[in-house]
């Protein structure tokens, strides 16, 4: 059974020194750990540490600690810092659609159309088969 962990809005060097007593219960937590990160807005390098500790904990008892539903500020950190694959993030399509209308620089992006599978190339081997046949008859 896993712990479910509600970030707050603010997970940052204030929150994490206010909070480091629940962070450490839940390093040493009985079973996995998830992190709903719904609610968070700001993620600093202290609230980033504070999950790797708890991670790398969890890690050496065989358990696992997962972040969930991030966005934004918080989701481009982990992503940029290599640690959402690492701690089992989850990328929501709206946040790959919300990069895509960025890099585009358009309002909306709409979900592209899929084109039907090119024809296949025939192949030269009969051709070939066939000119050999030729030249040897």
């Amino acid at each position: 059974m896993s712990i479910i962990y509600k970030a707050p809005a603010r997970l940052d060097a204030w929150q994490v020194k206010q909070s480091r007593q629940e962070f450490e219960k839940l390093a040493f937590a009985q079973g996995d750990v998830v992190v709903d990160m719904a609610r968070t807005e700001v993620l600093d390098g202290s609230g980033v540490g504070a999950m790797v500790f708890a991670f790398k904990r969890l890690a050496a008892d065989g358990k696992r600690l997962t972040v969930r539903n991030v966005s934004g500020q918080p989701l481009n950190l982990l992503n940029d810092a290599g640690l959402l694959r690492t701690l089992g993030g989850e990328q929501p399509e709206s946040f790959l659609w919300a990069v895509l209308r960025r890099f585009r620089g358009e309002s909306q992006v709409r979900a592209p159309k899929v084109s039907p599978a090119p024809a296949p190339v025939p192949s030269a081997e009969p051709m070939v088969a066939a000119e050999r046949a030729k030249g040897a008859a």
